[in-house]
């Protein structure tokens, strides 16, 4: 029996897929891994709900996207867990016992103290490792490739990968 692989998808993915005049091609290049990670029967895709909050700033303070449109373009992806061609699921939560957001603070702050990257990719790490993931599909290699336990993979690099 074939286990299925577990990928997490960074909020720069969701980003990209929006934000159709970039200049740096991200929006092609994450359309053409959504097309080819769709046909990936034996990977699921994990989404968190800090990697659509974090891509909803982004579009509406660092892109200028309009508040509604931002709204009701993610109440569907959140509806349909649906990006593109790909389907998603929910991070699931951690099944430890007595595990609490004070535990999950602190497991950032550890993280923090190890290594130096923001605190919102450290929380994309912390999840990932509750939820047992340990690769992500993201455009950010240079933080993510600071945990040796995490396989990063940029999307347009996507098809290399024997999954």
């Amino acid at each position: 029996m074939i286990l299925d692989e577990k990928i997490y998808l960074d909020s720069g993915i969701f980003v990209a897929y929006f934000n159709t005049n970039d200049s740096d091609n991200k929006h092609h290049k994450v359309n053409n891994f959504l097309k080819i990670a769709s046909k990936k029967n034996n990977v699921k895709f994990y989404v968190s709900s800090w990697a659509l909050t974090e891509a909803i700033k982004v579009l509406i303070i660092g892109k200028e996207f309009k508040k509604e449109q931002v709204h009701d373009s993610f109440l569907k992806i959140m509806q349909v867990k649906r990006l593109g061609e790909l389907k998603f699921d929910w991070m699931p939560s951690p099944k430890i016992k007595d595990y609490d957001l004070d535990d999950f603070f602190f497991s950032i702050q550890e993280k923090l103290l190890n290594v130096r990257i923001g605190v919102g990719d450290t929380m994309h790490i912390v999840l990932m490792e509750l939820g047992g993931i340990d690769t992500i599909i993201t455009f950010n290699v240079g933080d993510f490739s600071k945990f040796e336990n995490i396989t990063v993979i940029k999307p347009e690099n996507f098809y290399r990968y024997k999954f």
